[in-house]
C-alpha cells in the first residue's frame, strides 16, 4: 500500500513544482555563464586581461542586491494579483517595476561610468590591469540599465508561472554572446580587435537582446501579464509596495 507521501511525491502537485522550478534553475546558471563566456575568451589575451575580468566581475557583483529587492518585490505583488485574478493590476505593477528598474539601471550606470577608475585602483588594480578593468566595467555600466530590464522582465514572466519564456530569453542573450565575444575581442569577420573592450561591447549587446526580448514579451500580449501604455502611469502606492517587500532582501 502506497503511503500518503509516496502519493503526493508521484502527484500532480510535485510534477507541476518540477516544470516552474527546473527552468528557472536553467535560467539562473544561464544569468551566470555570461561572465564565464568572456572569461572563456578573454583568457587568450593574457593574465591581465583575466585580472582585469575578474575585478569588473566583482564591482558588478554589487548590483545584483539592487535587482533583487526590485525582483522580490515585483514577484511577490504580481503573484498576489495574479492568483486573486487581477491581471490588470498585475500589469500595472509590472510596468511600475520596469520604470524602476530603468531608473536605477540608469542611476548605477552614471556612477559607475563616473567612478570605474577609482573603484578598480581601490581594488588595487596594477597598471597594467587598471585600464583594461576600467575600460570593461565603463561599457558593462553605461548598458548596465538593460540587465536591470531583463531581470524584472524575466520576475515578471516567472510571478505569472511563465518559466520557460525567460529560460529561452536568457538562453538566446548567451548565444548572442558567445558569437559576438570572439568577433568583437580578436577582430574576426572585418570587425575591429577591441580586446577586453570587446568583451564587454559583446555582452552588453547580448543584455540589450535580451532584455528587448522579455520585455516586447510583456508588450505583445501573448503572454498572461499584457503590460500597455496606460499601465506606465506613475503609481506611488505600488512603488512603496514593491520597495517595503524588496528592501529587506
Amino acid at each position: 500500500m502506497k503511503t500518503g507521501v509516496n502519493r503526493l511525491t508521484e502527484g500532480p502537485l510535485v510534477r507541476g513544482l518540477f516544470s516552474l522550478a527546473l527552468p528557472m534553475l536553467a535560467s539562473a546558471a544561464m544569468q551566470n555563464a555570461q561572465t564565464l563566456i568572456d572569461l572563456f575568451w578573454v583568457g587568450r589575451l593574457g593574465s591581465s586581461a583575466v585580472a582585469a575580468l575578474a575585478i569588473s566581475a566583482s564591482v558588478l557583483m554589487t548590483l545584483f542586491p539592487l535587482v533583487l529587492g526590485a525582483t522580490t518585490g515585483t514577484v511577490a505583488m504580481i503573484s498576489r494579483r495574479f492568483g486573486a485574478g487581477e491581471l490588470d493590476e498585475a500589469a500595472c505593477v509590472g510596468a511600475q517595476s520596469l520604470g524602476l528598474g530603468l531608473v536605477l539601471g540608469v542611476a548605477t550606470g552614471l556612477c559607475g561610468v563616473w567612478f570605474a577608475e577609482p573603484i578598480c585602483r581601490l581594488l588595487g588594480a596594477g597598471p597594467d590591469v587598471l585600464p583594461l578593468a576600467t575600460d570593461y566595467l565603463r561599457i558593462c555600466f553605461a548598458g548596465g540599465f538593460a540587465v536591470f530590464l531583463l531581470f524584472i522582465a524575466n520576475s515578471v514572466l516567472q510571478a505569472a508561472g511563465n518559466t520557460v519564456a525567460p529560460m529561452l530569453i536568457m538562453l538566446a542573450g548567451n548565444i548572442v554572446n558567445v558569437v559576438l565575444d570572439p568577433i568583437l575581442i580578436f577582430g574576426l569577420l572585418g570587425a575591429p580587435a577591441m580586446g577586453v573592450r570587446g568583451a564587454a561591447v559583446a555582452t552588453v549587446i547580448a543584455q540589450f537582446c535580451a532584455g528587448g526580448l522579455a520585455v516586447g514579451l510583456l508588450f505583445s500580449g501573448r503572454v498572461r501579464v499584457h503590460i500597455r501604455a496606460r499601465h506606465a502611469r506613475f503609481r506611488p502606492d505600488l512603488l512603496a509596495g514593491i520597495a517595503r517587500i524588496g528592501l529587506p532582501g
